[in-house]
């Protein structure tokens, strides 16, 4: 397998085959030590800087006024919280 073979074939395991890679996740480090190897494999010195992150998963988003409910989504990285409050319009395709 020629190198741009070996590129297709480590890129196509780092984006489709290792599931969330965001900073502090398991995916993460499993990318990580992937790409380690691959490289040290080439003979490439690497080190590992080890710091402390945040996991983070989203339990969902629920949204809602009286009986209407409206697409939402969390932020990464944003805390939970449970809040009711009043609904105004701030903007509209008007």
């Amino acid at each position: 397998m020629n190198l741009i073979e070996k590129s297709k074939t480590y890129l196509d395991i780092l984006c489709n085959k290792m599931s969330n890679r965001s900073v502090g996740s398991a995916g993460n480090l499993e990318a990580t030590a992937f790409f380690k190897q691959i490289l040290e494999e080439y003979s490439w010195k690497t080190e590992i800087e080890k710091f402390d992150a945040m996991d983070w998963e989203t339990e969902g988003v629920n949204l809602s006024c009286g009986t209407e409910k409206f697409s939402a989504a969390s932020s990464p990285y944003s805390n939970g919280c449970n809040e009711t409050a009043e609904l105004i319009c701030i903007n509209n395709l008007e």
